[in-house]
């Protein structure tokens, strides 16, 4: 119903706090090469399957937002 909360946060306080992109992070996320077994054997078979269970597909986004900030 709320198309604007992929790309707006709900609340607008956190607009205003620095965002640091890591690319190369994101590239290691992205093509299962993070050193994390669990974390690269999830996103390699998204990469050949194009799909992975709600709680593993929960826990790499985790593991994106989490380790940015750690």
């Amino acid at each position: 119903m709320e198309c604007r909360y992929e790309t707006e946060c709900i609340n607008s306080g956190y607009e205003i706090l620095p965002h640091e992109k890591n690319e190369a992070f994101i590239k290691a996320w992205k093509t299962g090469t993070t050193g994390y077994p669990l974390i690269d054997a999830c996103m390699r078979a998204v990469e050949s399957t194009g799909w992975i269970n709600f709680r593993m597909r929960a826990m790499v986004v985790s593991f994106l937002t989490l380790k940015k900030v750690i």
